[in-house]
């Protein structure tokens, strides 16, 4: 009985290691994809829409879990705030876009409605309130 439940709980360790150098692993593509990647490369508008959708899943996910283990909540956590983070540089990049847009007369202006993305919209707007829900709810059941 003894060596099944260390057999067990070195499983359960293991299991739990790799799911925390996963995370990591995750959390270094998206600072390598959102910080770093010009945009010229990967556009303001697709970039907004991807934070916004990796912040949804992921604390959704997150929060459903009722006992987390805490390196894997700091690991968690800091993924969500380096994509917030990104998320408020790439609006505010966006906005600088479109008072340098403003300036240049309109018929020199080649912008393909089909490919702006709106983060004022329905969806998003949705998007929005349930990852500021999600939020509340992972600041109330962490037990800092």
């Amino acid at each position: 009985k003894i060596l099944t439940y260390a057999l067990k709980h070195n499983n359960h360790r293991s299991y739990s290691s790799s799911t925390v150098e996963y995370m990591d692993a995750w959390r270094q593509v998206v600072e390598v994809l959102c910080a770093v990647t010009p945009p010229d490369i990967f556009p303001v508008d697709p970039r907004m829409v991807l934070l916004l959708e990796i912040v949804h899943v992921l604390l959704k996910k997150v929060v459903c879990v009722d006992n987390i283990a805490a390196e894997l909540a700091v690991k968690c956590s800091g993924m969500v705030m380096i994509m917030l983070v990104n998320l408020r540089h790439s609006l505010v990049l966006k906005m600088k876009q479109e008072r340098i847009l403003k300036d240049v007369p309109e018929h020199q202006l080649e912008i393909d409605s089909r490919k702006k993305y709106d983060l004022k919209s329905e969806n998003n707007m949705s998007t929005l309130r349930i990852i500021l829900s999600n939020i509340i709810k992972w600041i109330l059941s962490s037990s800092i």
